[in-house]
């Protein structure tokens, strides 16, 4: 006998004497001590649960291969894997198995004197059952048969613990309607991904199809086990605050009308109506802008400076990008002439000409309405009602009683900060504060207070407040744009008086002009002329809805 045979032999020996003196040959069926997972393509991660620092031994042998049947001349034929160790101080001890084909194989293992127990463990090698799969699919075979063998797949035991898939809480959806939907995935994927990745996700896809076409979903943002939403065309849209409950429903429901057949048409119509959502329903104008902007190739539009284009389709609603598109390019005058600007009040657009740049229409919100006749004088400043209106409703602005509002009356520099701190900063802490003419007595303390803790007011340099004083124009700009943060970064915008205008003024006007939020009369601004109580409601409106 040559020296290498010799050495062969004595390998064979050596694993089967260790085989029979480690593990018995007494084998009794598995208990709850032994889990395995598919890790990948072709290997296992076994682990056995024993007391730690005891010796785990396994053995797996090749399918039809029993621990019984052993000797030192069949080692090579019969053995996958062998090996021992202790359990770790978490009594685990985890075997990383290195399988090369697809089976059942059945392990054999003991724990420290225990009898050696048993179980079989499968493996399914993904490269070979969908390359079968792949082979039908694509073929030139009936539909029937297509389904047949998405069927075999999806419904095989091994595959689904393999591929760890489930329909999770739309297991009430039958196999059946759900591989309908797999199957045209399966088509749509091609063969560009890697086995299990498609097999995955062509199964995912279909349950959120099935789920879609059942009605059995009334948001599908919330599947997203089923749909990967951050590598999808609104990944940078479905979490945004804008995009509230509603939208989300009102999107899923319009889906559910489509009924897509598959995964790339129900990204497309999901894309659409949460453009189309978010464009009725923005929570600011400065949102349809936004999702306007990013989507303007699919929707064929050329992105806007002016924030006016967006608020005359903002709140409205579109059945299709292409209304939306037509809306958007209509041009102002297609729109009809705009309401009056209420006599300088900043309520309507400059006239335009060469002192403007990008001349501001701004159309006014349609909140509801409050019951006639609470406030009997705002035909005096009908541009301004429904501003007036939508604060009163908000509890932001109030009457003068006797269904008095006033429109036209001036308004204080303490009587628009509470307007300001009760629409955009009603939760603020205040702080303590020593103008010479504010008292913790007086019913402003608190408002004035927080705007100065939120850095909205500072005072005079003299140390007063100015309480009582009438707030100009440009003052009332200043304190809107600091409260509510809001910028256009658009061009500048050039009044005739603009020399008039406090430098610490320009900003918030020029800012607030591109927002179209104030507007002068004429070509003036008037910064130093006292603002209204309609002027302010307008400010403060368009600025909450944006």
């Amino acid at each position: 006998m040559t020296n290498s045979k010799c050495k062969y032999y004595l390998f064979c020996l050596s694993v089967f004497l260790i085989s029979v003196v480690c593990m018995g040959m007494s084998v009794f069926a598995s208990g709850s001590d032994v889990s395995y997972f598919q890790k990948d393509n072709s290997s296992l991660q076994i682990t056995v649960f024993a007391p730690m620092g005891e010796y785990v031994t396994v053995n797996i042998l090749y399918e039809g291969k029993f621990l019984e049947e052993l000797t030192p001349y069949n080692v090579k034929e019969t053995h996958v894997y062998q090996n021992q160790m202790r359990a770790d101080e978490s009594g685990k001890a985890v075997f990383d198995v290195g399988l090369v084909k697809g089976g059942n194989y059945n392990l054999y293992y003991k724990i420290g004197q225990d009898s050696v127990k048993s179980t079989v463990v499968s493996i399914v090698n993904f490269d070979e059952q969908v390359e079968i799969l792949d082979s039908i699919v694509f073929s030139d075979v009936s539909e029937s048969e297509k389904l047949a063998a998405i069927n075999r797949f999806y419904t095989e035991p091994a595959i689904i613990s393999a591929l760890n898939i489930s329909k999770g809480e739309f297991d009430n959806i039958d196999d059946e309607t759900v591989h309908v939907y797999v199957l045209r995935c399966f088509e749509e994927n091609g063969t560009n991904e890697d086995s299990v990745a498609r097999a995955r996700k062509a199964f995912n896809s279909g349950v959120l199809l099935a789920a879609v076409n059942e009605g059995a979903i009334d948001n599908v943002f919330e599947a997203d086990e089923f749909v990967d939403f951050d590598n999808s065309p609104v990944s940078d849209w479905y979490n945004k605050n804008c995009v509230s409950e509603s939208i989300k429903k009102s999107v899923t429901s319009d889906i559910i009308s489509v009924s897509p057949q598959t995964l790339a048409e129900f990204m497309t119509v999901l894309t659409e109506k949460l453009i189309l959502a978010v464009v009725y329903e923005p929570d600011g104008v400065l949102n349809a802008k936004e999702i306007m902007d990013d989507f303007c190739d699919l929707i064929g539009i050329e992105p806007s400076e002016s924030v006016a284009d967006y608020r005359k389709v903002a709140q409205k609603k579109y059945n299709s990008l292409d209304e939306l598109k037509a809306a958007f390019e209509k041009k102002d005058s297609d729109f009809g002439s705009s309401s009056g600007s209420g006599g300088g009040g900043g309520g309507g657009a400059s006239k335009g000409g060469s002192l403007r740049v990008d001349p501001v229409v701004v159309a006014q919100p349609t909140p509801e309405k409050l019951p006639e006749m609470i406030y009997n004088d705002l035909d005096t400043a009908s541009w301004a009602s429904e501003y007036i209106v939508y604060l009163s409703e908000k509890n932001i602005v109030g009457g003068k009683g006797n269904g008095i509002f006033a429109p036209n009356d001036n308004i204080t520099r303490e009587e628009f900060t509470k307007m300001i701190i009760l629409a955009f900063a009603p939760e603020s802490e205040p702080e303590k504060i020593s103008f010479s003419d504010v008292s913790e007595k007086d019913w402003y303390y608190d408002y004035v207070s927080k705007a100065y803790s939120k850095g909205i007011i500072t005072g005079y340099d003299n140390g007063s407040f100015g309480v009582g004083e009438n707030i100009t124009r440009e003052d009332m700009a200043v304190i809107a744009f600091r409260a509510s943060g809001k910028k256009a970064n658009g061009d500048e915008i050039r009044f005739d008086d603009s020399d008039l205008i406090s430098d610490y003024a320009v900003e918030a006007v020029t800012e607030l002009s591109n927002l179209g939020v104030i507007a002068g009369n004429g070509d003036s601004f008037m910064p130093k002329s006292p603002a209204t109580r309609a002027q302010a409601a307008k400010i403060i409106c368009l600025l909450m809805q944006m």
